[in-house]
């Protein structure tokens, strides 16, 4: 699990499903946990995905106003919750290049699908 605020997280799912006190937000084709916040983004459904995507990224930026941990993550932890945080990044005011700095600064491998933007 790879911090990248004070209380914003991107994982995969296996670790985030070990997570104990934070707010999962699932970003994936389909869940493998129930009870929690799911956004189904699919590959080659832009004009789908955008409400999917806007209201994740809303959503996460509404628990960390709220003071709340956020774990955001897909399968891998790579791709589609890649794109989110870089989403919710913007929204906190960074410029896309910011964003993406230091989402790579903190999570190396992270490779955001930027066809969700």
């Amino acid at each position: 699990m790879f911090q990248i605020l004070d209380n914003l997280y991107i994982s995969d799912w296996p670790e985030a499903s070990r997570a104990k006190d934070i707010i999962r937000v699932t970003v994936a084709i389909d869940s493998p946990f129930k009870g929690e916040h799911f956004f189904a983004l699919v590959d080659g459904r832009r004009e789908e995905n955008k409400q999917e995507f806007d209201d994740a990224v809303s959503l996460v930026n509404e628990l960390l106003d709220g003071g709340q941990k956020v774990v955001v993550h897909c399968v891998v932890g790579r791709s589609r919750s890649a794109a989110v945080v870089l989403g919710v990044l913007m929204k906190r005011g960074l410029t896309f290049q910011e964003a993406y700095q230091l989402l790579h600064q903190k999570h190396p491998e992270a490779d955001p699908r930027l066809s969700l933007f």
